[in-house]
């Protein structure tokens, strides 16, 4: 599964949509509105995302991987499974 996500970074060379592998053990929780951690850039530096849309298929030649669900998204899920 792909997830298309939004990044969380200021500035108007990355406003756009990136593509990511969702990791298996990802696939049954994740969904759109997810705030997820991903590697992001040349560095791969760690970066807050929100996935926008989920697909089987990318036209992306090269795919990074999800890491996980953020921390602030894993708090609001335990909220709500309270």
């Amino acid at each position: 599964m792909i997830a298309e996500v939004l990044v969380n970074y200021k500035s108007k060379k990355v406003d756009k949509l990136f593509d990511y592998k969702v990791p298996e053990e990802l696939e049954p929780t994740l969904g759109v509105g997810s705030c997820v951690t991903v590697p992001f850039g040349i560095g791969n530096k760690l970066k807050e995302a929100y996935v926008v849309s989920l697909k089987e298929a990318t036209s992306a030649k090269r795919l990074k991987e999800i890491i996980g669900l953020s921390r602030s998204d894993r708090k609001k899920k335990k909220k709500q499974l309270e």
